[in-house]
């Protein structure tokens, strides 16, 4: 089959695409080399002009997008062919001026791992909003404007952000696990951008999964799919919650092409320190453990602010306490120089936040609340089980000429199949019940 007579290949050529590039970009991929099989191929070549027609929809349907932004930090996903997510902070007045509806931050969308030299930045964006739903999820991503030949044109004037500045926008969004706010964390919604700040408390590695079950946990430091592959930090740092009830992790996952910013005082020296003592053993295993005891020594109650995705939040159900992933494009050690703009410090240790006990007091109501009504719905049962318990008991002493008075607890449970889950208090009124209208039957015989 000709690719010329495919419809991708047509569809892409009504649009404007530049087909010949990037038909020779395809061919010329590590995937495409990879393959010999012309249905394979063909695949391949048709896939490489659906993306460049997904792009060039969205930005033909989406409305305009000009603004100055900052931008701290794109990543993807490791294995697929989705195209980086960057993070953008809009200024005040144009998020409460034009676009309401994206709010303070936007997603910048884009298969251009260059597209912006360096990040943190400040610089001016143009394309269009594109609205995406998947699994009935609604988010909005900007697509910077490009030419012809798909190269990026809407992204300009690009001048680097120093970290002092970036506490400075970040942390008026930041929500912390230990200041805990029970209306942010009770509405946070998947996929949104949100900043969370807080001191190291753990290091995890991240979970490694095969055929979708996991199947243990991914080294410290993984490899992504650029030309050559570069390193690139992989796990999470848990944040001290300080018994809030909420359990915040920032995670920096495996990439394709993205590449999470981490601005940590001799963060990579340390997790690369960790990988080399504790990497590949003679059997080819890591001890993956190992690596995250010595990243966490180091790293231990240091003050941290990131901003990235949100990947999870749920609240399990054995602890009552809500766990959050953040797929963290940006991270950096908090400075003290930074002034805290009327914000609660979070190294008063001697003070509890009063809406941090004002969480726990509410969750503690709650979780005796609910164990009171499980309490009263188990005495319930119990009570309308006990006359048949007593009957089974009765019927085994008239059979036997036993007085129920004088058996054991345990041989009562026996005699009456009475589940462990009823209390011996129960058992005791069962058996004094028994025992009382046997010995009414022996007095009327």
């Amino acid at each position: 089959m000709d690719i010329t007579t495919s419809t991708e290949y047509k569809a892409a050529v009504a649009a404007g695409v530049d087909v010949e590039q990037i038909i020779a970009e395809a061919k010329d991929s590590e995937r495409y080399k990879k393959f010999t099989s012309p249905q394979t191929r063909m695949s391949i070549l048709k896939s490489a002009l659906q993306r460049s027609l997904s792009s060039t929809a969205g930005q033909a349907d989406g409305d305009p997008f000009d603004e100055v932004v900052m931008v701290f930090g794109g990543n993807d996903t490791w294995g697929s062919k989705a195209p980086i997510r960057f993070v953008a902070l809009r200024s005040s007045k144009n998020a409460k001026e034009t676009h309401k509806h994206l709010g303070d931050f936007v997603e910048v969308m884009t298969w251009d791992s260059n597209a912006f030299p360096v990040t943190p930045c400040k610089c001016r964006l143009q394309g269009t909003v594109v609205e995406n739903t998947y699994n009935g999820i609604t988010s909005y991503a900007i697509h910077p404007a490009q030419d012809g030949n798909r190269n990026v044109t809407g992204i300009s004037d690009i001048k680097e952000v120093s970290l002092i500045n970036c506490q400075k926008a970040l942390q008026k969004k930041a929500i912390t696990p230990v200041v805990a706010d029970m209306d942010k964390f009770d509405n946070l919604e998947k996929k949104r951008i949100y900043v969370f700040r807080g001191r190291i408390q753990w290091v995890n590695g991240n979970a490694l999964f095969k055929d979708g079950a996991k199947v243990g946990s991914l080294p410290l430091i993984s490899l992504n799919q650029r030309q050559p592959p570069r390193k690139h930090v992989t796990l999470g740092l848990t944040l001290n919650s300080n018994n809030s009830g909420y359990s915040v992790t920032l995670e920096f996952p495996k990439q394709r092409a993205g590449e999470a910013k981490i601005f940590i005082p001799d963060f990579e020296e340390i997790v690369e320190d960790a990988f080399m003592s504790h990497g590949a053993d003679a059997a080819g295993d890591t001890d993956i453990r190992a690596q995250c005891t010595a990243v966490r020594e180091m790293m231990v109650d240091r003050e941290i602010l990131g901003v990235g995705f949100l990947k999870s939040a749920s609240t399990s159900q054995s602890s009552d306490i809500m766990y959050v992933t953040l797929n963290t494009v940006f991270c950096m050690e908090v400075l003290e120089e930074v002034p805290e703009v009327s914000r609660e410090k979070l190294t008063d240790e001697d003070l509890t936040p009063a809406c941090v006990e004002i969480n726990r007091k509410k969750r503690e109501e709650e979780q005796s609340k609910k164990m009171q009504e499980e309490k009263a719905s188990k005495v319930e049962e119990q009570a309308e089980s006990e006359d048949v318990f007593v009957e089974r008991l009765m019927e085994f002493s008239r059979v036997n000429s036993s007085d129920p008075a004088f058996m054991t607890e345990e041989k009562v449970r026996k005699v009456c199949e009475i589940p462990d889950e009823i209390d011996d208090k129960i058992v005791y009124v069962i058996r004094k019940a028994a025992s009382k209208r046997y010995a009414a039957e022996k007095k009327g015989e």
